[in-house]
């Protein structure tokens, strides 16, 4: 089972979806979460287009002007999607695993980039969170670092740094460190199955 990860910077454009097609069909992804898609809307053409003939469940969150944007899709083949949410920022699927029944969620994100609106944006994922009683994975761009090290210019707001720390302690998250790369984010033109990832933590059980 392979997930995907990806700040897209924009899926409205014919290459960047032929190449997140390629990267679905070539990994054989089963769950995807795309932050910043940059869109109103999708219609079923496209998604089903995206798919390449699997059965995926899409939900996308909209744009606001020309940042933000959220989709998500699972393999309808391998879960059932019981339920759907959404906040201001972020998304949720809760799933059910056809072989196991094993109850899981998903919860993309893509945090406000303006300082003003982050505190805001962390309650309210936290009161979310507080409502979750099974295994959880939050995914996405938060727009926000837990350590000084993490930003290039070395340039942070301390109070946010810790407001992020806080909002990990005290909704019972653990980090799941990348492997390789020391940023989550790159203008290298690489294969973008391996700079997906901007932060993933799972709820301890």
């Amino acid at each position: 089972m392979n997930i995907l990860f990806w700040n897209v910077r924009g899926l409205g454009s014919k290459g960047r979806k032929a190449q997140l097609k390629k990267v679905l069909q070539e990994h054989r992804i089963s769950y995807v979460c795309l932050s910043e898609t940059i869109k109103q809307n999708f219609n079923n053409k496209e998604l089903n287009a995206l798919a390449g003939g699997v059965a995926f469940k899409w939900v996308w969150f909209p744009s606001r002007g020309h940042s933000g944007g959220l989709l998500m899709g699972v393999d309808e083949d391998l879960v059932e999607v019981k339920h759907v949410e959404s906040g201001d920022h972020f998304q949720s699927m809760t799933l059910t695993q056809r072989d196991d029944n094993f109850e899981c969620r998903f919860i993309n994100v893509y945090g406000p980039v303006r300082d003003n609106q982050k505190q805001d944006f962390l309650d309210q994922l936290e009161v979310f969170l507080r409502g979750v009683d099974i295994p959880t994975m939050i995914v996405g761009d938060f727009n926000l670092v837990r350590r000084i090290e993490e930003k290039s210019t070395g340039n942070v707001n301390h109070n946010l740094v810790d407001a992020f720390n806080n909002f990990v302690a005290n909704t019972g998250l653990r980090e799941i460190h990348r492997a390789r790369g020391q940023y989550t984010w790159t203008n290298k033109q690489t294969n973008p199955a391996m700079v997906v990832l901007v932060r993933v933590f799972m709820t301890s059980t």
